[in-house]
């Protein structure tokens, strides 16, 4: 199920997600698991890719990895096995991270 279809109009703020999420499509993070975010989730991921000042913390960080990328699984898993599972801080942050004006304008005629 996909949210945005040909022609839907979306805030440019969406449209950054969007394709933030598309970039990181490897990691899981699809457009339902971003949808189902906690609004205060939500609003951290948009401070992020909006605000280049923006600082986010460890705990803010692996909470967006475990939410974006498969929260049903990550319910499931042991606490004590949940760390073999998330990438090392360096990687959060590269991930959590804005695009770079390229990748802000690649396939902008697509929304």
């Amino acid at each position: 199920m996909t949210r945005i279809s040909k022609g839907e109009n979306i805030e440019p703020n969406e449209q950054e997600v969007y394709r933030w999420l598309k970039k990181w499509r490897e990691w899981g993070f699809t457009e339902e698991n971003y949808e189902n975010l906690s609004p205060s989730n939500k609003n951290i991921l948009h401070n992020v890719l909006r605000i280049p000042t923006y600082i986010t913390d460890y705990e803010q960080r692996r909470n967006l990895f475990m939410n974006l990328s498969a929260p049903e699984a990550m319910r499931i898993i042991s606490l004590a096995n949940l760390g073999d599972l998330i990438p090392p801080d360096e990687q959060l942050r590269k991930i959590f991270s804005r695009l770079t004006p390229a990748e802000r304008l690649h396939d902008l005629y697509k929304y």
